[in-house]
């Protein structure tokens, strides 16, 4: 009755209007809730004020520091001080200045630092061409940390609840060898990165159509990102799929023909196709004939597949040959193992996310994200920045999980160790080049997924509980927090617990 005090006071869960008795049951037993803590813990609004400001201030001064000291080594690497030192940003610089004379076909051709990626990414790069190879480092390098200091503070807003500094700090670094990797190369994918996040801050704030197209950016800059589209189109996201199609279509040939020309254009991707995918489609004879006499490079699964099925040189450098197979099989049971495995994991990450929603969690995202990286056929260290969003997220489902801790800890710092212990200066040269024949940052990025599909089984299990075992004062039926965040929809912010 209006005017005299109603039960009902507090906000609906799923639409569905429930007594408090109710609410105070359901908000111990849904994920990241904080009455959902032992007894005589401390919640974090209950922490002195002074000690979490430290910590936070503590944390935030490490991050700005990594942020430079990457900044540094792109620099440094690029040979910002030392002319004769180079990186893959030469091959940028060069395919921006070809891409405004008309010729950007024959940046594939060089043979000091050959072009690897889509037009489109010469294209938007175009302008850099105006300057010299040193300005335009600058150029590269400053944008890629400002780029990086904006995903530090973007995707902590995507989470529910927040994580906490000590959190993105953990984060930061269980992906701090990737970024590293990165910034000393001088590669792209931190660009591809960013544009994702993009798309998917569009994406939960209801944009769908735009989230979509701007997905389709970062696949045309990379192609990896083109996941995202079977993955929407298998979720029945008409008007996100529908955005990423539009996309398709205006960044992959409408801007790069009206910058390039139609001539250049086509002959950039018949070489692009040629030189770079045909190669290593586990459909083409060529991959057959020549993975048992070389190296198959990178560190995704198709490359792991490979070296632990045939007697091939595992080993990046040129001064060590290193064979680490596990049987002497051929390249079809290699690439056999290797589309099995990535099928799989697709498999089971379709299942874990098999309720369909208007818009995905960042959780479901950033898992397609890094399985996009782990199941590429070619995808180098730098390529695994990836993992970011991911790491993000799982580090978030391991703090504030009650249910499965141990498990998730331990794929966790497994992750953590393949990500951030594999590096040279950790382990020394022989024992990291050794190491990373294994394929670490597969390794990492399957944990990361594999505490995210955990994270998502506790908590609909949990919000089960809560809705079909009663709604009492709620002692028990506690779920791993953290994986979940809000579902925004089109018309509005609509919170919701899976």
């Amino acid at each position: 009755m209006r005017g005299s005090p109603s039960v009902y006071s507090r906000p609906h869960h799923r639409g569905i209007l429930l007594p408090e008795t109710a609410q105070s049951g359901i908000a111990r037993r849904l994920p990241g809730s904080r009455a959902r803590t032992r007894r005589g813990s401390v919640l974090p609004e209950e922490q002195p004020q002074g000690a979490r400001g430290w910590r936070e201030i503590t944390c935030i001064t490490v991050l700005v520091l990594l942020v430079l000291a990457l900044a540094n080594t792109g620099l440094r690497k690029g040979g910002a001080w030392d002319p004769r030192r180079f990186n893959d940003f030469a091959a940028y610089h060069m395919s921006a200045e070809a891409a405004l004379e008309g010729r950007l076909h024959e940046a594939y051709h060089d043979t000091r630092r050959p072009y690897q990626y889509p037009p489109t990414l010469a294209a938007l790069i175009a302008p850099i061409g105006h300057l010299s190879y040193r300005g335009g480092l600058f150029i590269w390098v400053l944008g890629k940390a400002l780029l990086l200091a904006w995903l530090l503070r973007a995707l902590p807003k995507l989470i529910t609840p927040a994580p906490r500094p000590l959190d993105v700090l953990l984060a930061f670094v269980f992906c701090y060898r990737f970024l590293d990797s990165d910034f000393a190369n001088g590669n792209a994918n931190l660009l591809c990165l960013g544009v994702v996040v993009a798309g998917i801050v569009l994406l939960r704030r209801g944009k769908r159509a735009a989230g979509g197209f701007v997905l389709a950016l970062a696949a045309c800059i990379k192609a990896t990102p083109l996941l995202f589209l079977p993955w929407l189109l298998l979720q029945r996201r008409w008007r996100q799929a529908g955005g990423f199609c539009l996309g398709l279509v205006l960044w992959g040939a409408v801007a790069p023909v009206a910058i390039l020309g139609s001539s250049d254009y086509q002959r950039c991707c018949s070489t692009w196709y040629e030189q770079l995918l045909a190669p290593m489609s586990p459909l083409e004879d060529r991959s057959f004939d020549e993975a048992p006499q070389g190296y198959i490079p990178g560190q995704s699964l198709r490359a792991m597949s490979h070296r632990l099925t045939l007697e091939i040189d595992a080993s990046a450098h040129d001064d060590r040959s290193i064979t680490i197979n596990l049987v002497d099989g051929s390249p079809q049971l290699a690439n056999t193992i290797y589309v099995g495995l990535a099928l799989a994991l697709l498999a089971v990450t379709f299942y874990t996310y098999r309720r369909r929603r208007t818009v995905g969690s960042l959780a479901e995202l950033s898992s397609i994200f890094v399985l996009s990286a782990v199941i590429s056929p070619l995808s180098r260290k730098a390529a695994f920045v990836a993992l970011l969003p991911a790491a993000f997220q799982a580090r978030v489902a391991v703090s504030n999980s009650t249910r499965h801790r141990k498990v998730l800890e331990a794929l966790w710092w497994t992750g953590f160790a393949c990500a951030a212990l594999t590096a040279p200066a950790v382990v020394g040269r022989e024992t990291a080049t050794l190491l990373v024949s294994y394929c670490p940052a597969t390794i990492a990025g399957v944990c990361l997924v594999a505490i995210l599909w955990i994270a998502k089984a506790g908590e609909d299990s949990a919000e089960v509980a809560a809705l079909e075992g009663g709604f009492g004062d709620g002692d028990g039926g506690q779920g791993d927090g953290g994986a979940g965040d809000e579902e925004q929809g089109a018309k509005g912010t609509k919170p919701d617990a899976s």
